[in-house]
């Protein structure tokens, strides 16, 4: 039987953690070794498919190359098999309020609200006068349960089923010194992103409206209104985590490892933006193998975040029965 969705298999010590970012037309694998003060990056590898045939047969012959079998797999979704929803808390009991939270949101749901496997957890703070509102994590068990056969057939034994925003937030608990107030720019499949964390725990993550691609803003062609916009959407989120739930400024705007269409992404907002910018080095923040194609981190550092998903389990990570 496969392991529950957006839970946890039971499986014996490993000194490894292998992370499995899902894309629509790649995935991404990273390998860490536990050590006794931080884990080692060993691996990473980003490859192309076309499908879910292809992903298998290749997740397949890097289980086997890497000697991978039996190991368990922290897997993390693309943006298009999963969202990330805000719902108030329903009146029920705590083990049937992720049922209560599944009829609540039917009717936004594209799939039936029988169909869903529901997660969620509560932010730390709320915006200011307002109800404590859950972050629901909604998917759809029959696009989930193909990956999850595919990843048990490579040899893999599936840990947990996260999503990208707390995958991000794995990685920045590594900073040294941390930063109380931080946001985090991302391009996703649905076009750009920011997360905002205080103290570390997730309270806004909010599409930009109107940006897609950001590789199109420095396309070469005359972009100004789409640059305009995306200054426009970021400030506008800083401004509401301030005024609303932080109660204090944004401390850094962190960018992940980029793609080299964004090379000049940085530099247009340190000239646009009044918030410290940061880019984020994965050698900077774990013990990193000299072997690592550092050329695949812009596609697998999220497969890095989910690697560092620590136990014991939290409230998103729960079985859904």
């Amino acid at each position: 039987m496969s392991p529950p969705l957006f839970g946890r298999a039971q499986n014996k010590k490993s000194q490894l953690s292998l992370g499995l970012r899902l894309g629509s037309q790649q995935f991404s694998l990273a390998c860490l070794q536990a050590q006794p003060e931080s884990p080692l990056l060993q691996r990473v590898h980003t490859e192309a498919t076309s499908g879910l045939e292809d992903f298998s047969q290749k997740l397949t012959r890097l289980v086997d190359q890497w000697q991978l079998h039996g190991e368990i797999a922290r897997v993390v979704l693309n943006n298009d098999l999963y969202r990330l929803l805000q719902a108030d808390t329903p009146n029920v009991p705590e083990p049937e309020r992720d049922a209560a939270l599944a009829w609540s949101l039917k009717d936004v749901l594209d799939f039936p609200a029988t169909e869903a496997v529901i997660s969620s957890f509560l932010p730390p703070v709320s915006p200011r006068g307002g109800n404590e509102r859950l972050f629901v994590a909604a998917a759809h068990k029959a696009k989930i349960r193909p990956y999850v056969e595919k990843i048990a057939a490579a040899g893999l034994k599936l840990d947990t089923i996260d999503i990208p925003e707390l995958c991000a937030r794995n990685l920045l608990t590594k900073l040294n010194p941390p930063i109380p107030s931080i946001a985090m720019l991302v391009q996703s499949g649905r076009g750009a992103v920011i997360y905002v964390f205080h103290d570390n725990e997730l309270v806004i993550s909010r599409p930009l409206a109107g940006i897609g691609d950001m590789a199109v803003l420095f396309s070469g062609y005359e972009n100004r209104q789409l640059m305009d916009q995306l200054v426009l959407e970021i400030q506008r989120t800083l401004d509401f985590y301030e005024s609303q739930i932080g109660r204090r400024p944004i401390g850094k705007l962190v960018l992940p490892p980029l793609p080299d269409e964004l090379t000049p992404l940085p530099e247009f907002l340190r000239q646009n933006l009044n918030v410290a910018l940061l880019s984020l080095d994965i050698a900077t923040l774990l013990p990193t193998d000299e072997s690592i194609d550092k050329t695949a981190l812009p596609q697998a550092w999220l497969a890095v975040g989910a690697a560092l998903r620590e136990l014991p389990v939290s409230e998103v990570q729960r079985a859904t029965g």
